[in-house]
């Protein structure tokens, strides 16, 4: 199963992981597509639900690669969650991102 996102607002898509197999990089091309296709700012909102628990490592290091992209124009991300081990690794990706100025 994928994971399922709605775009709110141009340019505001919220993304909802029920399960950790959807964070999987393999999981994100419509989502990928999708950022790919907007014009101007975007701003992604993750709900990772309860069912989702930790992050494997190779999910971080796919989303460095997207944030890397300056075409995108990923302006903000939010992740909201409950799962301790999700937020260490949110807390991680976001640091990682201010030394790289993205």
């Amino acid at each position: 199963m994928r994971m399922a996102f709605e775009e709110v607002s141009p340019g505001i898509l919220v993304v909802r992981y029920e399960r950790g197999d959807q964070l999987a990089p393999e999981s994100q091309a419509a989502l990928l597509r999708r950022l790919e296709e907007c014009r101007g700012p975007v701003a992604l909102a993750f709900e990772v639900q309860s069912g989702v628990s930790s992050v494997p490592v190779d999910v971080p290091t796919f989303w460095l690669g997207v944030t890397g992209r300056a075409e995108l124009q990923i302006r903000a991300m939010a992740i909201v969650t409950r799962a301790v081990l999700v937020r260490v690794a949110a807390r991680g990706f976001s640091l990682a991102n201010i030394a790289r100025g993205v």
